[in-house]
């Protein structure tokens, strides 16, 4: 009993529970003995008359459905849905009694099978039912007692989640599980995997948190739903609400169509889809019918830009600290949109150790000093570079060279001399190894924008749409992990400390 919290022992429901159950039974018990003429056997029909038998049956069924109805109509805050159940069953079984009993009463011998018959299901399911209620039930009353704070976070990490999401119940949306309809997986992020779903005939993409995540994991993932939910922003992913279940957690965001920015500039490979929206068969297509024209490119960065500086006007400033192509996500209007806070935080005096991507970390970042919104400048620097070049930053290289030539000698990836003047002062001045040197979002967005009209001049609007060919293609998706590209794209792991 010591595991069992004391608050639900002094629950006035449970008492009133107590109570009733043991008046039924006290009820049944003196019914069945007072009709007995020996009082030795009240429940066996030999000494117990069926006509007294069926009235007996007929009361219960009638408080068990008084029970249920109740438990219908008066929509409580939470129904607890073993009760009902539990009430169901209770009801067949005292109704089934009383139909033999009236056959065997009107002297037909059915009623005999039709008695044999309650009998079987009742000795047969109430030790596996019962057995099942109440294990479904010990998980409605944990959910509970962790909404109300009886039951401290435990070391679970899937009984942490649920703990730290249903405390913020009143500002998280939360969703059920039956309302999911789980497709394809099209990702592994840092805490799980993604897959492209529904939500009451509506596409979305649901992230399966990892059980092996730790508490530090499941403090950020809950920064990410918090965030998440209070974002309003055309370049910031849409939150849709979270689910809680006994084994997992979940987060449910707009689904994204044409996957990450990283896919479509470093992946052969494409999906198509349904017109239902359910993902099929995938198709390799040259990698020329991929390719972006300039002015999509900065398109791209202009709406990254336009999300970071929403995401830096809030004071504190809110800081992505994982800002990366594969976090930028591609509706299927080509409007991108950040994802994935789950290594934002709210900017303090502390030093932050906790790093991103190790391509487009900061150097700063690498050598262990405070993590401010200019390492997300950093980062869009190297994005820049990425998204202009099509290439993989620092392709090759052996992690410790890149951590050691970026924070101490001040390595940069190279920019091609046939990159306009005005992208490379850009790249430049986002990456400056001083970070009050760097640019803001502010200026950045100003600069792509007369960037953009020197690429128009020189080539017209028209190029926009460089994707005409693929038009027949609804999307083009992330990879799964097996076919995902796997070009020293480095991950370091945070400091310890």
């Amino acid at each position: 009993m010591s595991c069992f919290p004391v608050s639900y022992m002094n629950n006035i429901h449970i008492i009133k529970a107590v109570v009733v159950t043991l008046f039924f039974v006290s009820i049944k018990f003196g019914v069945m003995f007072s009709f007995s003429y020996d009082l030795q056997c009240g429940s066996c029909h030999l000494f117990y008359p069926s006509s007294e038998s069926a009235y007996t049956d007929v009361t219960f069924s009638i408080i068990y459905l008084v029970i249920l109805l109740d438990i219908i109509f008066s929509k409580p805050i939470q129904i607890r849905h073993s009760v009902k159940k539990w009430v169901i069953f209770m009801i067949l079984v005292h109704v089934i009694s009383v139909i033999s009993i009236f056959l065997i009463i009107n002297s037909l011998d059915f009623g005999f099978c039709i008695n044999s018959l309650s009998i079987i299901i009742n000795s047969s399911a109430y030790s596996p039912l019962l057995f099942y209620i109440f294990i479904e039930d010990s998980s409605e009353v944990v959910a509970k007692s962790i909404t109300s704070g009886t039951i401290t976070p435990s070391s679970d990490p899937i009984l942490y989640y649920g703990n730290r999401i249903k405390q913020e119940k009143n500002s998280i949306k939360l969703l059920d599980y039956e309302d999911l309809k789980f497709g394809a997986k099209i990702g592994i992020g840092g805490y799980g995997e993604v897959s492209h779903g529904r939500w009451h005939h509506t596409d979305v993409a649901i992230k399966r948190v990892f059980q092996k995540s730790g508490k530090e994991e499941v403090d950020d993932f809950m920064k990410e739903i918090k965030m998440l939910s209070q974002l309003n922003h055309p370049n910031i992913i849409l939150f849709i609400g979270a689910c809680v279940t006994n084994t997992d957690v979940y987060i449910i965001t707009e689904y994204m169509p044409l996957g990450s920015v990283y896919s479509i500039l470093h992946s052969d490979l494409c999906r198509t889809s349904t017109m239902n929206g359910a993902l099929n068969i995938n198709i390799k297509k040259d990698k020329s019918q991929l390719k972006l024209s300039l002015n999509t490119k900065i398109n791209i960065l202009m709406d990254t830009a336009k999300g970071m500086l929403y995401l830096h006007s809030f004071r504190p400033p809110i800081i992505h600290r994982d800002l990366k192509t594969q976090n930028l996500l591609v509706d299927k209007f080509w409007r991108v949109k950040l994802c994935d806070f789950g290594l934002s935080r709210f900017k303090s005096s502390e030093t932050m150790s906790r790093l991103g991507t190790l391509q487009y970390s900061a150097p700063e970042i690498l050598r262990g000093e405070k993590y401010t919104e200019k390492a997300d400048i950093y980062s869009f620097g190297i994005i820049t570079w990425e998204i202009i070049t099509e290439g993989i930053p620092y392709d090759g290289w052996p992690p410790l060279r890149v951590a050691s030539d970026v924070a101490y000698k001040s390595r940069r990836p190279d920019i091609p001399s046939s990159v306009l003047p005005e992208i490379q002062n850009l790249m430049k001045n986002s990456w400056d190894d001083n970070e009050n040197h760097r640019l803001d979002f502010s200026s950045i967005i100003q600069q792509l924008e007369n960037i953009k009209l020197i690429s128009q001049s020189q080539t017209g609007p028209s190029e926009d749409d460089t994707l005409e060919s693929l038009e027949h293609f609804s999307a083009i998706t992330p990879l799964n992990a097996e076919n995902a590209p796997t070009k020293n794209y480095l991950t370091i792991q945070p400091n310890k400390k």
